[in-house]
């Protein structure tokens, strides 16, 4: 068997996973119009996109959220009272 039977065999694998891929999504939106699959596909896309934007940038994710948590903390009246203060 050489390397290019071997990847034909590879190719008809994922081919028959494809398939059923579009039949099992053809029929979850059998009941649906074009312009709702079309929507669906476009909110879809813009939340992917936004949640790439959140999750890879410069700073971690980790001091972001930290960061944001001592915002909100400081909101607090009785802290922020407290943290001017001081």
């Amino acid at each position: 068997m050489d390397y290019w039977s071997a990847l034909q065999v590879y190719l008809e694998m994922v081919l028959l996973y494809l398939e059923e891929a579009r039949r099992l999504v053809n029929s979850r939106c059998a009941h649906l119009e074009a312009w709702q699959v079309i929507g669906a596909s476009v909110a879809a896309t813009l939340g992917a996109v936004w949640l790439r934007g959140v999750l890879f940038q410069q700073e971690s994710f980790t001091s972001r959220i930290k960061k944001k948590c001592f915002r909100l903390i400081r909101k607090i009246p009785f802290i922020g009272v407290t943290i001017q203060r001081q």
